[in-house]
């Protein structure tokens, strides 16, 4: 894994929303091929091929173990490029990744200024991950 693209914040701030829009924009603005794809109720698992780039995306990041797992998951899949989500608390399990890291962190915010605020991490996401491309 080269990059890592966390995106962080308490429980209810768009984590999962962000990152999940950021895959379906992501499959609608590039021709890749999706290796692996899991979903589960709200989140989203997947590795996809863009111009020869691997790229692994997990949406839920509530329970550290998952986290590790997937991360474990993307490692083996031989991703460059790892997008994830987690709690504020618990981005310190990401120091031992050998990799440029990079963290988005989310705000929680009124219910008027939830879009506008998912708009902002995803702008930046989106920057992010072209930026690895």
């Amino acid at each position: 894994m080269k990059n890592l693209i966390v995106v962080r914040g308490k429980p209810s701030t768009g984590k999962t929303t962000v990152i999940n829009k950021l895959a379906e924009w992501l499959g609608n603005s590039y021709s890749g091929k999706t290796l692996w794809e899991r979903k589960c109720q709200y989140d989203i698992y997947l590795v996809i091929e863009i111009n020869g780039i691997k790229i692994g995306i997990a949406s839920g990041g509530d329970q550290t173990i998952m986290i590790e797992r997937r991360l474990k998951r993307f490692v083996s899949w031989k991703c460059d490029i790892v997008i994830c989500a987690c709690r504020q608390s618990m981005s310190n399990i990401f120091s031992t990744c050998n990799c440029t890291s990079y963290f988005i962190d989310t705000q929680r915010v009124d219910e008027s200024l939830k879009d506008e605020e998912n708009n902002r991490v995803f702008e930046l996401l989106k920057i992010q991950v072209v930026d690895c491309l």
